[in-house]
């Protein structure tokens, strides 16, 4: 069946309750080198970007006929465009491939070590920004090579159509975190598991749904961003813009990993199951509603209220 994805946010928010500092942190540094790449990228590239905005307009409004004026504007702002690249120093250049190259070979690893430590806080352990940040470096060259891979495969499906691109995606998608949790794996063998993993129907489906409702969140993050835009400085602006964008990360963070614990783990699935039935029965909601929803048997309510009396976890 097709879990929903208040599922995997509910055990998100749990996860992150009291451990948000440490969460923040660790999801910041993971795409570090990304950010700072890309932001020296704009700032050195303004000029261009901006040319490039110009002529983006102009072609749009150019018809199937060009006038005069419409070819004399596109030949200035090409010429501008031109001299725009040239007058970057070869430095500049330089930085930015550097930065990018290094972007390139190290988050991979990086973003391994900060799945980990989401997926050891799925089962109750925060094992700190030291280990959160590190404990997959030593295996920088395999995280690269699964990276490599996945996007090489992705990349062959979407040849055919956008759907099975799409779908490839899905199927590969807990391969990092299938690496993560056991470094020990080889790139074929996380590939491998994580299709064995999504396999199952309503699984691929499930996680799309997940990774699409968080976009209304990052809406707001815009919307926000431009609300403030009129009352703070550029360089204010950018900040908070910045943290907002961390936080939501974060929070999807939390529940990719909380998906990965569902599908990887025996006793995952029952986990979440076991937890909307005691958070329904709760809620006064009847035991055939509850089967209705398919979240088990008034059988299995019975047993995890006996479970909370015997001092369960209720996360």
């Amino acid at each position: 069946m097709m879990m929903g994805s208040f599922l995997f946010k509910q055990k998100a928010r749990a996860m992150l309750r009291g451990r948000w500092q440490n969460a923040l942190v660790i999801s910041f540094f993971c795409g570090v080198f990304l950010t700072v790449a890309q932001l020296v990228q704009s700032v050195t590239l303004k000029d261009v970007q901006s040319v490039m905005n110009s002529l983006t307009v102009l072609m749009g409004t150019i018809g199937a006929e060009v006038t005069n004026t419409q070819a004399q504007q596109v030949t200035e702002l090409y010429s501008k465009l031109f001299a725009a690249l040239g007058s970057i120093p070869q430095s500049s250049w330089n930085l930015m491939i550097g930065l990018n190259l290094l972007a390139l070979v190290v988050t991979p690893a990086l973003t391994l070590s900060c799945q980990y430590y989401f997926i050891r806080l799925t089962r109750g352990e925060d094992i700190g920004i030291k280990d959160g940040l590190l404990c997959r470096m030593r295996i920088l060259p395999k995280a690269l090579w699964l990276n490599i891979r996945i996007f090489i495969q992705v990349f062959l499906w979407s040849l055919l159509l956008f759907i099975p691109g799409v779908i490839a995606a899905l199927r590969y998608s807990m391969a990092t975190y299938f690496m993560a949790e056991d470094p020990t794996l080889s790139a074929g063998e996380a590939i491998r598991r994580s299709k064995e993993a999504m396999k199952i129907k309503g699984r691929k489906m499930s996680y799309l749904m997940l990774l699409i409702s968080f976009v209304g969140w990052n809406l707001l993050v815009s919307f926000a961003q431009f609300l403030i835009s009129g009352m703070l400085g550029a360089v204010l602006t950018m900040v908070a813009a910045q943290f907002m964008t961390l936080a939501v990360n974060t929070y999807v963070n939390a529940s990719c990993a909380a998906y990965y614990f569902a599908v990887s783990d025996a006793d995952g699935m029952g986990d979440l199951f076991a937890n909307m039935r005691r958070r329904m029965k709760q809620a006064g909601i009847s035991d055939s509603d509850i089967r209705a929803a398919g979240f088990g048997s008034s059988d299995d309510v019975m047993i995890d209220e006996d479970e909370d009396a015997d001092g369960g976890d209720d996360e």
